[in-house]
């Protein structure tokens, strides 16, 4: 509709108001790729250390009491993001965040 405005929307805050959001940084060097970070819920935020290899496997580690399920999520994004890489032929990104729903 011309003219209409529409409301205000808080794309990035602290918290996610659902779902669980990763950030991670990758360090200097090659691969292995040692990424830093937090996985954040709306309750809670979680350290995370993972260890991506050049033939794409995954080492999450994940600060004590974080539910089992982000393990996964976090293993499966840090994979999607070496596939990209791998099929672009460059070194997988120096940061990641993304955002998903609950399942």
């Amino acid at each position: 509709m011309p003219g209409a405005t529409l409301p205000a929307m808080t794309i990035v805050g602290e918290r996610p108001e659902g779902g669980v959001r990763i950030e991670l940084e990758r360090g200097d060097g090659g691969a292995p790729w040692t990424y830093r970070g937090h996985a954040v819920t709306p309750r809670s935020r979680f350290a995370l250390h993972v260890v991506l290899s050049e033939h794409g496997h995954v080492h999450v580690e994940l600060a004590a009491g974080a539910p089992h399920a982000l393990e996964t999520r976090v293993r499966l994004m840090v994979r999607a993001l070496w596939r990209r890489s791998r099929d672009e032929g460059s070194p997988p990104a120096r940061r990641l965040t993304r955002w998903r729903a609950d399942d």
